[in-house]
């Protein structure tokens, strides 16, 4: 079967087309104002419009508890936020986001960098996990890839939660990625743009084309 597919970064209508009719199952709108991908306030209201209401992904980095709640009234339907598990207030702040919005929509993704331990504390909180490749000072979307193999053992080891495999991710990687992963769910950004923000129909398209026959 082949795996869930998120794009993420979406800032054109265009581009929302193009992925709903390549089969894209979930599209992300970064409301991150550090992100090369940040779309405004005003503008998030004409793209979630063009957006089937269950494919909604609002992704965020760490915020606060009255912005979350702001962004559950702009109609979102999943929640997926970056944050350093390494900060001190990151439980409680974990804790009181997976309140908000409840585990079903919340989609958590530690910055987790080489060598450092994956913060298994916070699995109750959410049934969903993002993995991406880590860059120190960022989050998401810097084409780094990501630690395939440590996403295989934790995808086995916790198989009641979602595991979303993300990072430098595009038609070169994929196959790689997809043997060494055995990932279920992944999330495509940098790898299928032209520029930050302007997704290549023709990158999507080869990628859609490797997930739907893996084996060619």
């Amino acid at each position: 079967m082949r795996p869930l597919v998120k794009v993420c970064g979406i800032t054109r209508r265009v581009d929302i087309d193009t992925a709903l009719a390549q089969g894209v199952d979930f599209l992300g709108i970064n409301c991150w104002p550090d992100s090369a991908r940040f779309v405004p306030p005003e503008k998030r209201a004409e793209l979630l419009a063009a957006i089937p209401a269950d494919r909604r992904v609002c992704v965020d980095v760490a915020p606060t508890l009255e912005k979350l709640r702001q962004l559950v009234a702009e109609n979102f339907a999943l929640f997926q936020i970056h944050f350093d598990p390494a900060n001190p207030r990151t439980h409680e702040q974990v804790q009181a986001w997976s309140a908000c919005v409840t585990p079903a929509r919340l989609w958590l993704a530690p910055r987790v960098g080489p060598g450092q331990h994956w913060p298994t504390d916070l699995l109750p909180f959410a049934n969903t996990f993002l993995c991406d490749g880590f860059h120190a000072g960022s989050f998401g979307g810097t084409g780094r890839t990501a630690n395939w193999e440590q996403f295989a053992q934790l995808q086995a080891q916790h198989p009641s939660k979602q595991w979303i495999l993300a990072g430098g991710l595009n038609a070169d990687t994929l196959p790689r990625a997809l043997h060494a992963s055995q990932t279920r769910f992944l999330d495509l950004n940098s790898g299928i743009e032209d520029k930050p923000g302007q997704k290549s129909a023709e990158k999507l398209a080869q990628c859609v084309s490797i997930l739907n026959n893996p084996l060619r």
